[in-house]
């Protein structure tokens, strides 16, 4: 009884760790399918509202890595983790909350307008994508190896049902009027945010080694309950298991007594910006063959993913719909481009529900395909649908085909990542005529690959209004995510596979191994060492 009892709460306590994954693919979904619409909406032109949204992804790409490295040197009693966590949420909320606000503040002042756009999305966009990281990064400092498979189930589900919410509350007709279904959707969004944070920093308490190290004083409320001696995240054994991690799960974590340290401030290197950036560059300099490759690919198969994502609804609104969204707002067209956006949403939200399958079967997928085979299918699907949504004017068709979008998505955040990891195992990652010393290679690699991702964030954002412009329709823009994903496929079949044959059983299917697997592919955007 006692047993079952206790196996339940740290199930429920895993399912409440995770909530957070939820939110930032809730608020990915209301960004993907409301924003772009909501701009061209409050006057701004395809032109000048895209390349506004690409600040952010920008900004990501300098920043991102000197986040991660803050939070490991994170000297908070509460934890390394969940400050950032909380901040990130604080500033993300803001900008849900000034987003649908942002024509009325500016009076019909332009440039007003233009600074209020970027600066909401900035610090949405932003901080949903840093949120990742510290988030992640959490489930793995406080979650046992041998409850690995269970917490890496819980997280692709949670991602799942937080997407398929965010596309379904903007699927559904809260009003005729365009302004205020945006607040709506918004104000919606907020309230499951602070829900879901709220159950994730309460969920499992954290214990912070560097401050337990500085001090030399821990106490705890029960005496067999310890700080582990290393670092969690780094402290991974030769069978690829996290130690000392158990005791996190079920336990109130200790607290310091020392007041001095009671504050939640945080201290890092003041080289720490510095460093990451020229390790990156220091580390793209001396990339092997087949991780140029692997990085191509990415950057493509992204490219294709941030032109369709960001653009779907209001291609969905204009193309399929006929809808306007300058005309006027009784008008047939108006009303034509408001349900387009919503039955985009509604597309992407069945897209997303059909990933959680995906997610659960990935595995066995790539045991019996070969991880090439099911890498190269997602360009090809993806090539497929954009190629006929090029054409296609019918809604039916419209949801058969629109699976393969998160079927990409999943698989990006999936497979170049464990390529990586066989990459380091195999030692080539880099080329041999660097003589590094103290580096972290798979961490710097796995950041290199996040670059990827949000340069070409940046890009598509920056190209794809002004195509949409110069072309004078939103189908152009299912070209761009055709063209990308046929680079993508070609560049994709090239990829070196260091597993020959099937999958490795360990790296699948062995938890440990999948536990150490996870817990690299999230050093990438969060550990960097000074070079």
């Amino acid at each position: 009884m006692f047993s079952s009892v206790r196996k339940n709460v740290w199930r429920l306590r895993i399912v409440s760790l995770n909530s957070v994954a939820g939110v930032i693919d809730l608020l990915y979904a209301v960004e993907g399918s409301y924003f772009v619409p909501a701009i061209y909406n409050q006057g701004l032109s395809p032109v000048y509202g895209s390349i506004l949204l690409c600040v952010s992804p920008i900004l990501g790409v300098l920043f991102q890595s000197y986040l991660g490295s803050a939070s490991d040197q994170c000297k908070c009693r509460w934890g390394k983790r969940r400050p950032f966590i909380l901040a990130l949420t604080i500033t993300c909320m803001f900008g849900l909350v000034l987003f649908p606000f942002t024509e009325n503040l500016a009076q019909s002042n332009v440039v007003a307008l233009a600074v209020l756009v970027v600066l909401a999305t900035t610090l949405m966009d932003f901080s949903v994508g840093a949120l990742q990281a510290p988030s992640r990064a959490y489930l793995l400092d406080v979650l046992p190896a041998k409850h690995s498979k269970f917490g890496n189930i819980v997280c692709s589900t949670w991602i799942s049902v937080g997407a398929s919410v965010g596309f379904g509350l903007g699927a559904i007709k809260w009003s005729s009027d365009f302004s205020i279904q945006v607040k709506i959707v918004c104000g919606l969004s907020l309230v499951i945010t602070v829900i879901c944070i709220a159950l994730t920093l309460f969920s499992v308490n954290e214990q912070n080694p560097q401050l337990a190290e500085e001090i030399g004083q821990v106490s705890t409320k029960d005496d067999h309950v310890r700080p582990p001696a290393v670092d969690p995240p780094n402290n991974i054994t030769a069978n690829g298991s996290i130690g000392n991690r158990d005791i996190l799960l079920d336990k109130d974590v200790a607290e310091t007594s020392v007041e001095e340290q009671r504050g939640c401030g945080y201290r890092c290197s003041n080289n720490g910006f510095i460093s990451s950036i020229l390790g990156n560059l220091q580390f793209i300099k001396y990339m092997s063959t087949s991780m140029i490759i692997l990085y191509f690919a990415q950057f493509f198969g992204f490219l294709a993913v941030y032109s369709e994502a960001f653009f779907f609804t209001d291609y969905v609104a204009e193309f399929i719909y006929n809808g306007d969204v300058s005309a006027h707002e009784n008008s047939t067209a108006y009303q034509d481009y408001t349900e387009g956006v919503r039955i985009g949403s509604l597309a992407l939200g069945v897209s997303a529900f059909c990933s959680i399958a995906i997610s659960l079967f990935l595995g066995p997928l790539m045991k019996i395909l070969g991880m090439r085979f099911v890498f190269v299918s997602s360009y090809v699907f993806s090539m497929l649908q954009s190629g006929v949504m090029i054409f296609n004017r019918n809604p039916i068709v419209l949801f058969l085909l629109s699976p393969a979008v998160f079927y990409m998505i999943v698989i990006l955040l999936t497979i170049p990542f464990i390529l990586v990891s066989g990459y380091d195992s195999t030692s080539t990652l880099v080329r041999k005529s660097w003589s590094y010393t103290n580096e972290n290679l798979i961490g710097r690699a796995c950041s290199i690959l996040v670059i990827a991702l949000l340069s070409s964030q940046a890009i598509a954002l920056m190209i794809n209004g002004p195509l949409k412009n110069l072309y004078g329709g939103a189908e152009a823009l299912m070209v761009v995510v055709c063209i990308s994903s046929f680079i993508g496929a070609v560049i994709a079949s090239f990829v070196t596979v260091p597993y020959k044959g099937k999958l490795k059983k360990q790296i699948i299917v062995n938890n440990e191994s999948a536990a150490k697997c996870e817990s690299l592919t999230i050093k990438s955007v969060y550990k960097e060492t000074s070079v």
